[in-house]
């Protein structure tokens, strides 16, 4: 009794192991075409990619893009690249000018230099505000014979304004 409950068990073993595998076969995906898998690369590197061969479950393309040339492995059941691969080629890395600005902000002593221009003294007050166009300084001066509040333009140096006291 004891024998053939064993043999039923294996038996039973068997058949469900064969019976996995067949499934497991049958619900496979079936791999992307070659043409699927060409677009994709399309798509992700802009460029028209050439099939060149079949490695495992993958398909391996060649393209070229900005002089280099590239192989790339794309895994033939999803299509998700596995690597890519530089062949031959060199990039050229644009030459990296120094620039200066395009426009200086003037100093402190710059833009009193500039309201003594108008008026001698001594600078009783100063101060920057910043504005959309660049700010502007506001300097107050204290002459032998008058006070004025200048209003510089930080970039340009343009006297904005002079407020003359009595």
């Amino acid at each position: 009794m004891r024998k053939t409950l064993l043999l039923i068990v294996l038996v039973l073993m068997i058949i469900s192991a064969s019976a996995y595998f067949v499934w497991a076969e049958t619900i496979k995906p079936e791999p992307l075409s070659h043409d699927e898998l060409a677009e994709r690369i399309r798509l992700i590197y802009d460029v028209t990619p050439k099939y060149i061969a079949e490695k495992d479950d993958s398909a391996i393309f060649r393209f070229k893009k900005d002089g280099i040339i590239y192989n790339v492995t794309v895994d033939e059941l999803d299509g998700h690249v596995e690597t890519l691969v530089k062949i031959a080629g060199k990039y050229n890395v644009p030459e990296k000018k120094e620039t200066e600005p395009l426009t200086k902000m003037l100093t402190d002593d710059e833009a009193i230099a500039i309201a003594h221009k108008e008026l001698a003294g001594s600078v009783d007050e100063l101060s920057y505000r910043s504005t959309s166009d660049g700010g502007y300084y506001l300097i107050e001066i204290d002459g032998d014979d008058a006070e004025a509040t200048f209003q510089i333009h930080a970039l340009s140096g343009e006297v904005l304004s002079i407020t003359w006291d009595d």
